[in-house]
């Protein structure tokens, strides 16, 4: 054989195991993200109705009623699906969402300690809609985390703090 070809084939050999190796590489390194998920559960149980007008509204299990156009047509408001708001967040700590399909609301809590990121989301939440505990607490709010910020929490409705059933965060 030629000393040429002997060096060529080598060389072909050890881009081979190079790429192969580079491939298995790959595939057991995993990628690591900033962005944060949270999943909720179904809450096809939650009521909403429509006021005569047609207007939505959301209503809690103790009759209180919320405009739902308040929601959707706040300045910080932002459409992400057709029956989907992103009503107002600080992205580093919270998020409040609005699901237009069952009026629920939804806080997704991003940052530890979880008692400072709830109370802050919270004190928001009372900006945008200005009821009272009592009220608060009959409406349809979901507050969740997930386990990249808290395993002992992820998937929990917490509920708002002031609230008879929420979850009292260590």
């Amino acid at each position: 054989m030629s000393h040429k070809l002997i060096i060529g084939i080598t060389f072909a050999a050890l881009g081979s195991l190079l790429v192969g190796l580079y491939l298995l590489w790959s595939a057991f390194t995993t990628v690591t993200t900033t962005e944060q998920y949270v999943e909720f559960p179904d809450t096809n149980n939650i009521a909403t109705s429509t006021v005569p007008a047609g207007e939505p509204f959301i209503r809690g299990g103790n009759g209180a009623t919320f405009p739902a156009a308040t929601l959707i047509n706040n300045d910080s408001t932002k459409q992400l699906a057709d029956d989907f708001y992103t009503v107002t967040d600080d992205e580093n700590i919270y998020s409040i969402y609005y699901y237009t399909t069952d009026g629920t609301i939804m806080i997704a809590l991003y940052q530890t300690p979880l008692e400072f990121s709830r109370a802050f989301a919270e004190k928001k939440l009372r900006t945008v809609v200005p009821y009272s505990d009592e009220e608060l607490c009959g409406m349809p709010i979901l507050v969740y985390t997930n386990g990249y910020v808290d395993a002992r929490y992820a998937g929990i409705d917490l509920g708002l703090s002031f609230c008879p059933d929420s979850v009292i965060l260590e």
